[in-house]
């Protein structure tokens, strides 16, 4: 499970700042401050999950429907980025 939580930490660290400044056309600076913004409630929210987790869902069902909502996330993320390989489209 934490080898998915910081590859899917890794790729919104690389995408997020590139997305924000060259897709959507916003200035560095803000473009970054939205990236540390991000991060910042990631982690934060990461202490209520994990409070949700143990009180309510259980370790096991929580573990298990994170893991699909990672896989998920990533799919969605390869799939937004396509556009950004230049992949020869047929």
């Amino acid at each position: 499970m934490k080898f998915f939580f910081f590859f899917h930490h890794s790729l919104y660290a690389a995408i997020l700042p590139l997305f924000l400044h060259r897709k959507l056309d916003l200035d560095h600076n803000i473009s970054t401050s939205i990236f540390h913004t991000f991060e910042c409630l990631m982690l934060i929210f990461t202490v209520f999950g994990a409070i949700i987790a143990d009180t309510w869902i259980g370790l096991y069902r929580s573990v298990i429907s994170m893991s699909f909502i990672y896989i998920l996330g990533l799919g969605f993320i390869t799939a937004a980025m396509l556009e950004s390989f230049n992949l020869p489209v047929e």
